[in-house]
């Protein structure tokens, strides 16, 4: 009698592996219409509601428009089933339509990548746009609260509704980001409609120029469905909804969902109450969103597992300066322990505080610090200080960036002799401290300085000393 659940025993290895294969597969298909059936059936009757002008839930409504799609999507879909071998292109063909399958025959984990690398996507569009906001403000001189809350928007740190109001005079009708002059620069439309996931495939096929006014439409479009969406969930609250509906309404307004079930809830509150208040333009939420916990913060909370499935699908899909600082990022958080890691939740004053008694009890010495002692301290100043702009000052002010100028910096800041440091940046291997360095060598510079041990500084012993 054949095995319930699978091929038939007696079979070779080889042709149990291929056995396995299509069972697994007809099973995945046979389950996935099963779920489209359901749906359609769910459907029909909430939409037989509509017509007789009853009103429905926002999950019924969602429910709806899901089965809606996936009947439209069931058509090209239904091509590679029917052909013989068809199926042997549909890697291809959702490779470049990642939205051609229905979502009742997609498994969890593709869901989940699919939603990772759309998040990618998200996360390099809105960069441009924050880059591009940071520009207009600093030609609208704004003060330096508002290029902070910017910085931090860009840097994934933590954003409240307070921040967003500091900048929202910024995204009125007469403003540089205005929605009237928004409108009218295809590029910033574009990344505006990756940032929100409404941009198709066929947007790339015409010049950026010639597509202002479907992108315009198609932005617009989404901004008005998000606004409806948020009445909705004003009414019923949020307290009903479950963890996939906290990810996938944080997702759809493209703020962090990779989060604890309270911090999902906290931004996503702040979002509705930030769309209603009138000082706040809605579309100043897509260039800078709400977000409840820092990126930091946001990625320890996810497994370990999830993180390096995060880096293999953000390979080539991040500008290379956010790929290394997240790469970075996990790198620590995988090394050091939760004990470590909870400092790194201090405030900068915090952090400022535990630097200078450090500095200070170092001063107080009258022998002058050895290598060790020079690290250690060096250590805990750069966990006060933003790496980017140390760079800038210290372009501004010699015209460029060398070892030599940071050594002069740290001099000033750890009280001991360039000697000294000089000794620490030796026995580290650092570059020639006369040649101009980039901020991405910079930034790996300091943070191989804060990830030093102290064995590695510490003088050799040697017999031929005179």
């Amino acid at each position: 009698a054949a095995a319930a659940g699978g091929p038939p025993p007696g079979l070779g290895p080889k042709a149990r592996y291929y056995g396995n294969i299509i069972y697994d597969g007809c099973r995945h298909l046979y389950h996935g219409c099963i779920l489209l059936g359901r749906n359609t059936k769910l459907a029909t009757r909430i939409m037989v509601r509509v017509h007789k002008g009853q009103a429905i839930t926002r999950r019924e409504r969602l429910l709806l428009e899901k089965a809606t799609v996936d009947l439209l999507r069931l058509v090209p879909f239904s091509v590679f089933i029917i052909v013989p071998f068809g199926e042997a292109l549909l890697p291809v063909a959702l490779k470049m339509f990642p939205g051609l399958i229905p979502s009742t025959f997609e498994t969890e984990t593709q869901g989940r990548n699919r939603a990772f690398a759309m998040e990618m996507m998200r996360v390099r569009a809105r960069t441009k746009l924050l880059e591009h906001a940071t520009t207009q403000v600093i030609a609208a001189q704004g003060d330096a609260e508002d290029h902070d809350v910017l910085r931090r928007g860009l840097s994934g740190d933590r954003v409240s509704k307070k921040d967003i109001r500091k900048v929202a005079r910024h995204f009125n009708t007469l403003a540089p980001l205005g929605w009237d002059r928004v409108r009218q620069q295809p590029r910033v439309l574009k990344n505006m409609a990756k940032a929100l996931g409404v941009h198709k495939t066929w947007h790339g096929f015409l010049p950026v120029s010639y597509m202002g006014g479907p992108l315009s439409r198609s932005v617009r479009a989404q901004l008005d469905k998000l606004q409806r969406d948020d009445d909705q969930l004003r009414k019923e609250g949020l307290a009903m909804l479950t963890r996939d509906e906290l990810e996938a309404a944080n997702h759809m307004r493209g703020m962090r969902w990779v989060d604890d079930d309270a911090a999902l809830v906290r931004q996503l509150q702040n979002w509705i109450d930030l769309g209603e208040e009138n000082d706040v333009p809605y579309h100043a939420l897509v260039f800078i969103r709400p977000s409840a916990h820092t990126l930091h913060e946001s990625l320890r909370a996810l497994p370990a597992d999830t993180r390096k499935k995060l880096m293999g699908i953000m390979a080539g899909e991040l500008p290379m300066h956010v790929q290394e600082n997240l790469e970075e990022l996990m790198v620590k958080i995988d090394r050091h322990g939760d004990d470590e890691l909870d400092n790194s939740a201090d405030t900068p004053d915090d952090i400022a505080d535990r630097a200078k008694r450090s500095m200070a009890e170092a001063t107080t010495l009258d022998t002058e610090l050895t290598s060790p002692e020079v690290l250690r301290a060096l250590q805990v100043w750069l966990k006060a200080i933003d790496v980017e702009r140390l760079y800038d000052d210290i372009c501004l002010e010699h015209g460029e960036v060398t070892v030599s100028h940071l050594i002069k910096v740290l001099c000033k800041q750890t009280r001991a002799s360039s000697h000294t440091i000089s000794t620490v940046f030796d026995a580290l291997d650092f570059p020639n401290q006369s040649k101009p360095v980039s901020l991405k060598t910079f930034r790996r510079l300091l943070n191989r300085l804060a990830d030093s041990d102290s064995s590695d500084v510490q003088p050799e012993s040697t017999g031929n000393s005179k």
